[in-house]
C-alpha cells in the first residue's frame, strides 16, 4: 500500500507575496522547513509538492533543491490537480498538507495514519471541527474516496478546496474526525499574513535548530509568551466567509460585545460556525443571511415562541392593529383587557403592570415589595435579569450566582456600586435550611425564586416556602419569565397550587412580541402609587395585542398539554437511544424546556454544536419545544445526533 503526502502549494498568495520561500529560520525557507518535518514520517513512501502550472519555473526548482517531487496541474481546479496526481503515483492513500501548515506535527500525523488503518475509514481529519490550533490541519483519505469526491463535486468552491465535497457530505463516507480533549482552535500557527510570519519565526527560533518539537510544545510556548498579533485573523476565511460572519465582524466593530442579548451572541455557541442573524423565521424553522434553512431545536427565539414562529392568527391581529396606530398620545384600551385576561387565569390576583422586559419586570417587583414592607434585603434564588440588585449578590460573595446565572468567572459586575452589598444574598434551590438562616439573619423585603427551573421541588419545598414568608412578612414573588404557559395555562406555580404575592410572566406571552406583565396582590401592587415607575414604551399597543391573541391560541390549541407531552416524548426517546457517555438530560425542570448536559471527554458542547450546525439544526445546551414541532422532527433530531457520536475518535 503506497501511503503518499501531497502537499498543496503556490506562489500566488494575495495576502503575503510568495509566503512559502519566506526566511523563517537561518536562510532555510518556510516551505523547506515544512519538508524537514514531513520527512520524519517513517511510513510514508513519498512526499509530492502539488503545484499550479504557471509556478513551475520558479518553484520547481526551489522544491528540487531539497530532492523533493512535484506534480502541475490546474490553479483553480485543485481537486482534479490531487486526482491526476494520485493517478500518476498509484497512490493508494493521500494525507493532505496545505503549505502554509509549516509546523505539521511527524507524531500527530503518523498517529493518524494508524488510526486510519486500524479503523478502516474513507476520511479522517482533525479539523472538522478543529480542537487543535489552526496550522495543524490534516486530512487522510484513500483514492477510492478521492476519485468519487473528484466525479461527483460540481461547485467550484468544492474544486478549489479539495476536501470540502468530503465535510459537506460527511455522513455519506466513513469519516471521522480526531480530537484533542482540550480545544485550542483558537491558537494561530498558520502562514497566511505578514503577523502570522512573525509568530512562527518566535515559534521556530524558541526550539532553535530541533526539528521534532510537537503541537503541543507550541501550545505551550504560545500560551506562556501569550503572542495574540494574529488572533483576529479567521480561520478558514475563504470557507467561512458567509454572509452572517462578515456581518458579524464588523458588528463586534460597532456593538459593544457584538450585540445586544448574551444568549444569541455567536461566541456563546460556535463563532464563525454559528450563523449570527437570520433573514425570516416561521413554524419551527429560520434561515440566515446566505437563506440556509435551519430547524431550530435550541432556543426558539430565546423562551419566546412556544407556539412557533410566525403564527399566523397572533401576527395578523397585531398588523392589523398596528395598520390602527400602535403608538398616541391616549392609552392603548389592550392593556385593560389583557389585565382582565390575567386576573382571570390567577384569582390569587388583583392588579397587574406590564414591562418590555423580564428585567424590568423583576425590578417593579422589588421595588413594590421594598415600598409595601419598608425593608430593603432580597433573596434569590433563579435568574432574574442584570440589573444591580441582583448582581449585587456576587459582591457579598463572589459566586453567590453560580448555578443561578453564569460562574463566577464567567460573571462579569463592574459598574455595580460596591454599596450595594450585603443587600441580596441567594440560597440553592430545595436547600429550605439556607434559607432559614438567612432570614433569620437579615433584613429581608422579599424573597423572588424561579417556581421551577431544573429540579421538582422536594419535601413539599414551595409550602414551606410560601409559609415561612407569610410568618416573616417577606414578600414572595415567583419569577415565571420561563415556566408560565408551558406545563399550565398560566403560572406553573398552579400545578403546586401554591401562590405568590406577586408573579411575573414573560418570553412565551407574545409569542414573540415583547410583553411582560407583573400580576400582584392589590395591598402591594398600591405600592406602585408611591414610588415613581414609568416608561414610555410600556403603553406601546403591539405587546398587548399579541398577549391576547397568544393567550386565545394557546386555549384553542391546548398548547400546555401539547407542550408537556412533546417534552415527555422527547426525553423518553432520547434516553432510549442516546449513548449517555456522550450527552444526558438533566432529569428534572419544566418539561418541555429540555436541557443537555455534555461529557467533554467525548463531545464538547461546541463539538454538538458544529456537527448540527452543519446537518441543518440550531442547536445548543437547551431546547425548548414548542407546538410546530412533531414527534417525526423529534426522533429524526434525535437520530441525528446518534451518528454524529459515530464521527468522533479521541484518543491520541
Amino acid at each position: 500500500m503506497k501511503i503518499h503526502i501531497f502537499v498543496q502549494a503556490r506562489l500566488g498568495s494575495t495576502r503575503l507575496k510568495n509566503k512559502i520561500l519566506k526566511d523563517v529560520i537561518n536562510k532555510t525557507s518556510a516551505i523547506k522547513f515544512l519538508n524537514d518535518r514531513l520527512k520524519k514520517i517513517k511510513s510514508v513512501d513519498k512526499i509530492v509538492y502539488l503545484i499550479p502550472t504557471k509556478d513551475k519555473h520558479k518553484l520547481s526548482r526551489i522544491i528540487k533543491e531539497f530532492d523533493g517531487s512535484f506534480f502541475c496541474g490546474s490553479e483553480t481546479n485543485v481537486l482534479s490537480r490531487y486526482y491526476n496526481a494520485a493517478k500518476k503515483y498509484k497512490s493508494d492513500v493521500i494525507i493532505r498538507i496545505t503549505s502554509d501548515c509549516i509546523l505539521s506535527d511527524p507524531k500527530m500525523i503518523s498517529k493518524m495514519i494508524d488510526i486510519f488503518h486500524r479503523k478502516k475509514i474513507d476520511y479522517f481529519t482533525n479539523n472538522y471541527p478543529p480542537t487543535f490550533p489552526d496550522g495543524f490541519d490534516v486530512e487522510i483519505f484513500n483514492f477510492k474516496t478521492l476519485r468519487n469526491v473528484f466525479f461527483r463535486a460540481k461547485s467550484n468552491l468544492d474544486k478549489e478546496h479539495v476536501t470540502l465535497y468530503l465535510k459537506n457530505n460527511f455522513s455519506k463516507f466513513k469519516s471521522k474526525n480526531f480530537f484533542n480533549k482540550i480545544d485550542k482552535s483558537k491558537l494561530r500557527c498558520t502562514l497566511d499574513y505578514k503577523e502570522d510570519l512573525y509568530v512562527l519565526k518566535k515559534i521556530i527560533n524558541n526550539f532553535k535548530y530541533n526539528r521534532n518539537f510537537s503541537w503541543n510544545d507550541v501550545v505551550k510556548f504560545l500560551e506562556k509568551k501569550n503572542f495574540n498579533i494574529n488572533k483576529n485573523f479567521l480561520r478558514d476565511e475563504k470557507i467561512n466567509a458567509s454572509l452572517s460572519n462578515k456581518l458579524w465582524q464588523n458588528a463586534k466593530d460597532l456593538i459593544p460585545t457584538g450585540n445586544n442579548f448574551l444568549s444569541k451572541n455567536p461566541t456563546s455557541y460556535y463563532e464563525n460556525i454559528w450563523p449570527a442573524y437570520f433573514t425570516r423565521a416561521s413554524k419551527k424553522f429560520v434561515w440566515d443571511l446566505d437563506n440556509k434553512k435551519y430547524v431550530d431545536f435550541s432556543m426558539m427565539g430565546v423562551g419566546t415562541n412556544s407556539l412557533g414562529y410566525g403564527n399566523k392568527n397572533i401576527d395578523r391581529s397585531v398588523i392589523k392593529k398596528i395598520k390602527l396606530g400602535n403608538m398616541s398620545s391616549l392609552n392603548a384600551p389592550e392593556e385593560v383587557y389583557l389585565s382582565k385576561k390575567l386576573l382571570e387565569l390567577h384569582p390569587w390576583a388583583n392588579q397587574c403592570r406590564y414591562t418590555r422586559t423580564g428585567a424590568e419586570a423583576n425590578a417593579i417587583s422589588i421595588r413594590l415589595a421594598r415600598a409595601f414592607n419598608k425593608k430593603s434585603g432580597v433573596v434569590v434564588c433563579g435568574y432574574h435579569g442584570w440589573h444591580d440588585w441582583y448582581l449585587s449578590a456576587n459582591l457579598n460573595k463572589g459566586n453567590a450566582l453560580n448555578n443561578h446565572l453564569f460562574n463566577s468567572k464567567d460573571l462579569k459586575i463592574s459598574g455595580v456600586p460596591k454599596k450595594l452589598s450585603n443587600l441580596t444574598f441567594s440560597f440553592e434551590y430545595n436547600d429550605f435550611e439556607n434559607l432559614k438562616k438567612i432570614i433569620k439573619s437579615k433584613n429581608i423585603s422579599c424573597l423572588i425564586m424561579e417556581v421551577k427551573r431544573d429540579q421538582e421541588p422536594k419535601n413539599n419545598f414551595l409550602k414551606k416556602v410560601r409559609k415561612l414568608c407569610t410568618d416573616n412578612n417577606i414578600v414572595l414573588i415567583f419569577d415565571e419569565c420561563t415556566s408560565g404557559f408551558r406545563e399550565t395555562y398560566g403560572g406553573i406555580h398552579l400545578k403546586y397550587k401554591v401562590y405568590p404575592d406577586i408573579a411575573m410572566f414573560g418570553k412565551s406571552l407574545g409569542n414573540g412580541f415583547a410583553i411582560n406583565a407583573v400580576v400582584g396582590k392589590k395591598e402591594i401592587m398600591s405600592k406602585a402609587n408611591q414610588s415613581f415607575m414609568s416608561s414610555t414604551f410600556w403603553s406601546e399597543r403591539i405587546g398587548y395585542v399579541a398577549a391576547l391573541h397568544t393567550l386565545a391560541e394557546m386555549k384553542k390549541q391546548n398548547s400546555w398539554k401539547k407542550l408537556t407531552k412533546l417534552g415527555l416524548f422527547f426525553r423518553s426517546k432520547f434516553k432510549l437511544k442516546i449513548d449517555p457517555n456522550f450527552i444526558q438530560l438533566y432529569e428534572d425542570g419544566i418539561i418541555p424546556n429540555i436541557r443537555f448536559r455534555f461529557n467533554e471527554n467525548n463531545i464538547s458542547k461546541k463539538t454538538f454544536i458544529f456537527y448540527m450546525i452543519k446537518e441543518g439544526y440550531l442547536v445548543s445546551d437547551k431546547f425548548y419545544v414548542s407546538t410546530t414541532h412533531t414527534k417525526m422532527d423529534i426522533l429524526k433530531f434525535i437520530n441525528k445526533i446518534k451518528k454524529i457520536t459515530s464521527y468522533i475518535h479521541n484518543d491520541f
